[in-house]
């Protein structure tokens, strides 16, 4: 594998799609500029047709137009990088642990240049784009087209399409969103194999000339064990080399006595785990068959516990118990099993229980442990003073760090898909905002140009309700054509979605369906003003100006 493979392709799906995010949320804003513009470009039209008419060049008006929608570009791109680097600064916290080299990120000078170019590329096609639609038409026709209170079939027509392509990468979007949100909820529920309610847990690594023989490290333990479990307070104390969902590392392949129900080529990994006291009480880690490791399992013993999940892949339709394994090729030396625990997500919510193998550190002395404790009330932290006077009296030079609780422990487990989740659910909603957005400010033009036809409905006896019945149907009509292409467009996108999702399927229907609702309530509800306006039309008012 490459370095670059090696850093970031376990998180590359989850970044292009946020990649791809960012540009959807682009193209929602870019529309509804280009909606704006067109709205004013087409209230210019007879103006600029009668320029033209008087021998002004294509060229003059492009120029005039391209520069106006510039500056507006580049202002907002402006304030868009300051509101960045704002927000930049938030983001690296957050993202500190869960995303590779995430303090590295930072706005330099080749994002500066590739937001001012876009920024500008927008500006220009956003203002070309009203004229560009107005020279399709003879002269003679733009010229003519004095009453601009009717409304324009063509500008109405561009408003539309682009409305309904807003919805349509909203609802992608919002689709994309919700699925990753209901995966986050379900990693969340998952069972992780242990009880993280009331665990409070710190670090321990005594080193040094004091602890180079392995009895130091085991006098060290056993004395730690003993005063911290008379700590008022404290229901179970244990220790573990390898505390779940923290600390990974020492692996090998193994062998077992008979013939091998796998492939020598595809010998399975197992994890090994060193512990002391009561580490399977204090997490409630139940013991499946046979018995623990005790006083019987000194430094001359070679029994282990193994989890579950090891136990059916190394003895399938087998009791475990009594069974032996050893490492590698290594056939002189034999682990018997004694024990067999429950399974443990050890490397997270969202990955695959492994298959684990545990000793005690009577048995084979490891300095580095992490001390679990279960607390009698519910503020477990409460301990951590006691536990610390403790130790320091045993060596006041050894320090106590990454103090935690096993909630906490194992909702940072799921911490990236719960950061990329959140981004996308920001810009899911950002993205419908803006279509919310599109579609009010086109209902609004549509019915400010379309005043004549609605007053000479209303002086024909239309009822007001009826005329606003209209505008919101209009609306609804084009959240649901929006609504269509956006659920086909997710559909077709299932493939990308597939890789970040665990217990969600990417067709997931209760998804498609919320979505759905959303997205046409919150149309009706962006067309209920422009059609409160539209019902309050005085028809007089109206056939006076005309």
């Amino acid at each position: 594998q490459s370095y670059r493979e090696v850093v970031v392709g376990a998180v590359r799906p989850q970044l292009r799609m946020l990649l791809g995010a960012v540009i959807a949320v682009l193209a929602i804003g870019c529309a509804n500029v280009a909606n704006l513009l067109l709205a004013a470009g087409l209230a210019r039209r007879r103006e600029l047709g009668i320029r033209l008419a008087l021998g002004a060049r294509f060229g003059d008006l492009a120029r005039q137009l391209v520069a106006e929608s510039t500056i507006l570009a580049l202002a907002g791109g402006v304030l868009g990088l300051l509101l960045a680097s704002w927000l930049l600064r938030t983001f690296v916290v957050l993202a500190a642990d869960q995303l590779p080299r995430a303090a590295a990120i930072d706005i330099d000078g080749r994002v500066v240049l590739f937001s001012a170019v876009l920024t500008a590329l927008v500006g220009a096609f956003c203002g070309l784009w009203p004229l560009l639609r107005m020279r399709v038409g003879t002269l003679a026709t733009v010229v003519r087209e004095g009453d601009t209170r009717t409304g324009s079939g063509t500008g109405r027509q561009m408003g539309n399409g682009l409305v309904i392509g807003e919805i349509a990468l909203a609802f992608a979007l919002l689709v994309g969103g919700g699925l990753l949100a209901k995966n986050l909820l379900l990693l969340q529920s998952r069972d992780a194999g242990i009880r993280t309610e009331r665990v409070v847990t710190f670090d321990l690594a005594p080193i040094g000339q004091r602890y180079a023989q392995p009895d130091a490290v085991r006098s060290f333990y056993r004395e730690l064990y003993a005063r911290l479990s008379r700590i008022g307070g404290v229901q179970h104390v244990g220790f573990i080399s390898h505390l779940p969902m923290y600390r990974f590392g020492v692996n090998g392949e193994m062998q077992i006595e008979g013939t091998l129900p796998w492939d020598p080529k595809d010998a399975p990994l197992v994890e090994y785990r060193w512990y002391y006291g009561d580490y399977f009480e204090a997490l409630g880690v139940p013991l499946i068959r046979g018995r623990l490791l005790d006083g019987r399992d000194g430094s001359d013993t070679n029994t282990v516990l193994i989890n579950q999940a090891m136990a059916e892949k190394f003895w399938p339709g087998e009791d475990a118990i009594g069974k032996r394994f050893g490492q590698g090729s290594d056939r002189s030396r034999w682990f018997e099993v004694v024990g067999i625990v429950g399974n443990i997500r050890s490397f997270g919510l969202s990955r695959a229980t492994p298959y684990e193998f545990y000793r005690t550190i009577e048995q084979q002395p490891v300095a580095s442990q992490t001390v679990v404790i279960r607390a009698a009330t519910d503020n477990p932290s409460a301990l951590i003073p006691s536990a610390k006077a403790i130790v320091h009296s045993i060596d006041p030079a050894l320090p106590v760090t990454g103090v935690q609780t096993m909630e906490d422990v194992v909702a940072a487990s799921v911490g990236q898909e719960r950061l990329v989740s959140s981004l996308a659910a920001l810009f899911a909603v950002l993205a419908a905002a803006l279509a919310m957005v599109g579609v009010f400010g086109v209902m609004t033009y549509n019915v400010r140009r379309q005043r004549r036809e609605l007053g000479i409905r209303l002086a024909l006896g239309a009822d007001r309700s009826t005329v606003q019945r209209l505008v919101m149907t209009r609306g609804l009509t084009l959240a649901l054509i929006g609504s269509a292409a956006g659920a086909l467009g997710a559909y077709l996108l299932t493939g990308m979605f597939q890789a970040m999702l665990e217990d969600v399927t990417p067709k997931d229907p209760l998804v498609y369906a919320g979505t759905a609702v959303v997205v046409l309530v919150s149309a009706l509800l962006a067309s209920w003003l422009p059609a409160r306006t539209a019902g309050r039309t005085d028809p007089m008012v109206v056939l006076q100006d005309s």
